[in-house]
């Protein structure tokens, strides 16, 4: 099984995807310091809005490991500042919950 998911990527330009790898894994190194089981993240990704024009974006992260379950939701227009936002907030819930 896989550490990292992304699921909802066909959304997304290949610049945005090439930013979320980038973003995720180190965010994720990070992370995996934190939690003494393996981590699994799973990341959503989904877009609102009508026809070409900007559209908003929404992010799901969760993290599993042993009996830890951590989630994160954000959504905004900036696809990099909301992942940033994403994973700051579930790195925070883990180091609150764990220390």
């Amino acid at each position: 099984m896989e550490l990292i998911t992304l699921d909802g990527t066909e959304v997304l330009t290949q610049e945005e995807k090439s930013l979320a790898n980038t973003l995720i894994n180190k965010k994720f190194e990070k992370i995996k310091k934190h939690l003494r089981a393996e981590p699994y993240l799973r990341a959503m990704f989904k877009k609102y809005g009508k026809g070409e024009e900007k559209k908003k974006n929404s992010i799901h992260l969760s993290i599993k490991a042993s009996n830890h379950n951590f989630k994160s939701e954000e959504s905004g227009w900036n696809f990099g500042k909301t992942l940033n936002n994403a994973l700051e907030r579930i790195q925070s819930e883990i180091e609150h919950k764990l220390h």
